[in-house]
């Protein structure tokens, strides 16, 4: 079974030996944990295929626009709206929502512009066309594989370890 989650509930849940290993946004911790950073993951904006944008987007291109944020209370949350308020935005968000997909779509429809982890950015996977751009300066997150220190790692939970990171490994060295 898979689960999407905030990352605080998703290592509650590893801990709580509801589920076996999980994907989450760093930083996270906890003693009875074991975390392996796998991944840089760098956030990008994204908006409808017709808006009128730069380049690469500042957080003060983003002051005056309609913004479909993921929902308050988790990490990628946070880290978005920390790199607009160390520039002084205070974004106008008119949406959240706990999908990316349905952001994504959203977005495309035109209701706003967002910024998401460019994992979750792809243009080949929306009913509506949009298109990304860079930050400045950088955003990013770093995801790990975490779970219980004593969990046995069975030959299944070997498997998905191994599978993701090879998932890893590739998006390291695919455009």
């Amino acid at each position: 079974m898979v689960r999407t989650g905030n990352a605080g509930d998703i290592v509650r849940a590893i801990e709580d030996n509801k589920l076996d290993i999980g994907l989450v946004t760093m930083p996270c911790s906890g003693r009875s944990l074991s975390v392996t950073p796998i991944m840089t993951d760098p956030f990008v904006a994204i908006f409808h295929a017709d808006a009128d944008v730069g380049d690469v987007i500042r957080p003060v291109d983003l002051e005056a626009m309609p913004l479909v944020l993921y929902e308050r209370g988790g990490l990628t949350r946070t880290l978005v709206d920390d790199w607009l308020r160390k520039s002084g935005v205070n974004g106008r968000s008119v949406m959240e929502l706990g999908s990316v997909e349905a952001i994504r779509e959203l977005v495309g429809a035109g209701i706003g512009a967002t910024i998401l982890p460019e994992m979750g950015a792809r243009p080949d996977r929306t009913q509506f066309p949009i298109k990304t751009r860079p930050l400045s300066p950088p955003l990013v997150r770093e995801l790990a594989l975490i779970m219980r220190r004593d969990k046995t790692l069975t030959p299944g939970l070997q498997a998905v370890c191994n599978s993701l990171k090879a998932a890893a490994d590739r998006r390291k060295t695919d455009p």
